[in-house]
């Protein structure tokens, strides 16, 4: 499921949107740009005196990230990159921090973890990664009754939204602070626009927040239909900005490595925060090169990887203890043994798309590039269902197509809630691609807006437009995006040599699953499993491959001795929880949960 940055949780995910939004709110602090206030309201609140403008606007934002912001993504542009974009933001957010607080405050918040964090939900995390998301608290309609929670520092928090001819005022009513200097931060969204807002005081805050004069009828009918979105940091905006910090680097180093390698820092930094979030141990090898022959390696057998990048691990986080951010099939073509795959042509990788390349090319790049390989091969009666011939074609027939940006998401969202990682939620998620659209719909439009679409059998319709159309017919935002992605969805792609074509949208493991379907692997099932609905998670515990541990190779055996299957490449132990222990089932990956750490265990046939 990998090789691109993506939010949001995420994302998610939600990945590239997540810390571009994040990254849009941080700058705010130094680009204080709200849309101006209409001067009547002013007049009729009493003047600015204690009073919040709203939104920001997003042409500053824009500015900030040099993007620009009218593009929207064309079939048979391979220009729009999320990685590129992504990479782009934070290194443009890690130079503002830096420029803006001390470095010694940095390093010195290296040694404090979440405890000075408190979530209204009862929700933790263990370290400052991905800290920076804010939890969902309420939904307060325009017109409607007064909302009210308890917050950390405010017990007693309470807002109203009334309606103005431009916009809407919202009334904070603060009462009961638990200390002197304690304070809440929160962001305020709706599809339309975003706030932050720091309470430092009780008493009663107004926000006056003045529609865009772009705004659309599409995203009045949101905001009508689902109001403002309250969402509250888990710190304050300095902690917050810590965390943006520290997660960035989780990522960056290895970005924009030059020799497409993994610091060994960097490396540390992301085993460690697989060690606290996934509970996944990552002790090291004594051998980290392991060669086997490559008779050893037949058709359909499958490598799992991961790679200590920021992005993988990342993964493995939000999907819930699926420990491979990537994953490639073996295949046999004229005597050639080759590994196949779906990724993106990066600082690390040469080639971007559908591909396959021989083996002993693939191996060398992936050592390169700092894989943990682990080699699973297919048992004896997996082995014998596998029709070669058909595989290649499939192959042949996909061949140069564009990574499946369309679909990186709707493989893990199964489920309303129960996919996302504390303090990810739908309600964070819906507002992602709006607001991503504000800042680049060409992201938009590629990591969301197709699949919408598609979903939608519509065409060219953004974010507001495809919430507006879904509502029309009864749907709400957690039934589109929790739609099961058939199969037969056909996206408007791009080929390697950018011709238009209209295809599969397929991220690496969906990609594994539809050549293992294609070549006749899954029997009388096939018409029956969606690969489009796979994570990485679902295609290794599948009960397929070789169980005899003992079968493996004597270099295998030696180099890690308690490990089922053979891994080849890695400073690190890469271990499979669940390797080969489910059955096929019909309509398997469909509904299936995140999972409850520390195990992330999942129903027998979800």
């Amino acid at each position: 499921m990998k090789r691109v940055g993506v939010c949001v949780v995420v994302a998610a995910a939600v990945l590239c949107a997540s810390l571009a939004l994040t990254a849009s709110q941080a700058a705010a602090f130094s680009l204080p740009k709200p849309r101006p206030a209409d001067p009547s309201v002013l007049k009729d609140i009493g003047g600015l005196s204690g009073v919040s403008q709203a939104p920001y606007d997003w042409a500053s934002v824009r500015e900030f990230f040099g993007v620009e912001g009218d593009r929207r993504h064309e079939q048979g542009d391979l220009s729009v990159r999320p990685r590129d974009f992504f990479v782009s933001a934070l290194t443009k957010l890690v130079d503002y921090i830096e420029s803006v607080v001390p470095r010694s405050w940095l390093e010195a918040r290296k040694n404090r973890r979440a405890n000075d964090k408190n979530s209204s939900s009862g929700g933790k995390l263990p370290g400052p990664y991905f800290g920076f998301m804010p939890e969902y608290v309420t939904s307060a309609m325009v017109g409607g009754d007064a909302v009210s929670w308890e917050a950390p520092c405010f017990k007693s928090t309470k807002l109203s939204v009334a309606a103005t001819q431009t916009g809407a005022v919202l009334t904070f009513e603060l009462a009961e602070p638990q200390s002197f200097l304690c304070s809440d931060f929160y962001s305020i969204g709706t599809v339309e626009g975003g706030h932050l807002e720091t309470f430092w005081t009780a008493g009663t805050h107004k926000v006056v927040w003045t529609w865009h004069k772009d705004i659309k009828p599409s995203e009045l009918d949101d905001i009508k239909r689902n109001g403002f979105r309250v969402f509250r940091f888990l710190g304050g905006w300095l902690p917050t900005l810590y965390d943006v910090y520290e997660t960035a680097m989780l990522f960056l180093p290895a970005m924009t490595s030059k020799d497409g390698s993994v610091p060994e820092k960097t490396a540390e930094a992301n085993a460690a925060f697989l060690d606290e979030y996934v509970f996944l141990n990552m002790t090291k090898r004594s051998t980290q090169v392991v060669s086997i022959d490559e008779s050893q390696i037949n058709t359909g057998d499958f490598f799992g990887i991961i790679r200590l990048d920021g992005l993988d691990p990342m993964l493995a986080w939000a999907m819930g203890g699926t420990h491979t951010g990537h994953t490639t099939v073996a295949i046999r073509n004229d005597g050639i043994l080759y590994v196949c795959e779906s990724t993106v042509k990066g600082n690390y990788w040469p080639t971007n798309g559908i591909q396959c390349t021989p083996y002993a090319t693939w191996i060398k790049q992936a050592q390169q590039a700092s894989f943990h390989v682990a080699h699973l091969p297919l048992n004896a009666e997996s082995r014998a269902k596998i029709n070669e011939t058909a595989m290649w074609q499939f192959f042949k027939q996909h061949e140069g197509l564009d990574y499946g940006f369309g679909n990186i998401l709707w493989g893990w969202i199964d489920q309303p809630e129960g996919n996302y990682p504390f303090p990810l939620s739908s309600h964070l998620h819906m507002l992602l691609p709006a607001m991503a659209g504000r800042i680049s719909p060409a992201i938009s439009d590629l990591l969301w807006n197709r699949a919408f679409n598609v979903r939608l059998g519509t065409k060219n319709l953004d974010t507001a437009d495809a919430y507006a159309e879904a509502a029309s017919r009864g749907l709400n935002f957690t039934d589109l995006v929790t739609m099961v992605e058939l199969d037969s969805y056909m996206y408007n792609q791009t080929n390697n040599d950018g011709k238009a074509v209209v295809g599969r949208s397929m991220v690496c493991n969906v990609f594994v699953c539809a050549m293992w379907k294609a070549s006749g692997l899954f029997g009388d099932l096939a018409d029956d499993v969606q690969c489009g609905e796979t994570t990485n998670w679902d295609v290794y515990t599948l009960d397929i491959f070789e169980g005899d541990a003992s079968s493996r190779p004597q270099q295998c055996i030696a180099a890690d001795p308690d490990l089922p299957y053979c891994q080849l490449l890695g400073e690190y132990k890469l271990r499979l929880p669940y390797f080969n222990t489910r059955q096929l089932y019909k309509n398997s990956f469909n509904n299936c949960p995140r999972g409850q750490p520390p195990k992330f265990n999942k129903p027998v046939a979800c």
